[in-house]
């Protein structure tokens, strides 16, 4: 789960606008790796990888007034809207699977991209352990992040917003 939360959260910050930091996208990359560990923990099965797939899908699609909640906690752990500093104007659906991490535009060109497959980095998450990793990306040391701070049952939650509301005008 490790390899498949940090490219996971690594794609999610990258959309973010780069002006809010580094060490606030940081922040942000931590606070949702350790989210994502907690939502996933008891719907993880290495053996069976689609067997709870749709639990582990996080959206983000604000043409359908849809964007999953841990986005929008970890953004406010951080002290920053998620809604005004989101940079993709296109809707994404992404599957954080055992093994594989998947990318889906919901507008647009509806294409999918492969972010992540066990044995092979797609998208800046190391293959290997980080210190034999040659990827350029900066992996804090392991102790840093608790990937299985809390085996807690959390139920998914989407976060549905008015459309009429001026609150979340981004």
């Amino acid at each position: 789960m490790k390899y498949e939360t940090e490219c996971a959260a690594t794609f999610w910050s990258s959309q973010l606008n780069p002006g809010l930091g580094e060490a606030t996208l940081y922040k942000f990359k931590k606070d949702l790796i350790s989210l994502m560990c907690e939502k996933f923990a008891l719907h993880w099965y290495d053996e069976n990888p689609l067997q709870g797939q749709a639990y582990r899908e996080i959206t983000c699609d604000f043409d359908n007034y849809c964007v999953d909640s841990i986005l929008i906690e970890a953004s406010q752990r951080c002290g920053f809207s998620f809604y005004q500093h989101f940079g993709c104007q296109r809707g994404i659906r992404m599957w954080v699977d055992p093994g594989e991490v998947e990318v889906s535009f919901t507008s647009g060109p509806r294409n999918s991209k492969l972010l992540f497959s066990q044995g092979q980095s797609v998208y800046g998450s190391p293959v290997h352990s980080p210190r034999r990793s040659t990827s350029p990306v900066f992996y804090p040391p392991s102790q840093e992040i608790n990937y299985y701070d809390s085996l807690s049952y959390t139920e998914p939650n989407l976060v549905y917003y008015d459309q009429n509301d001026s609150s979340n005008v981004f």
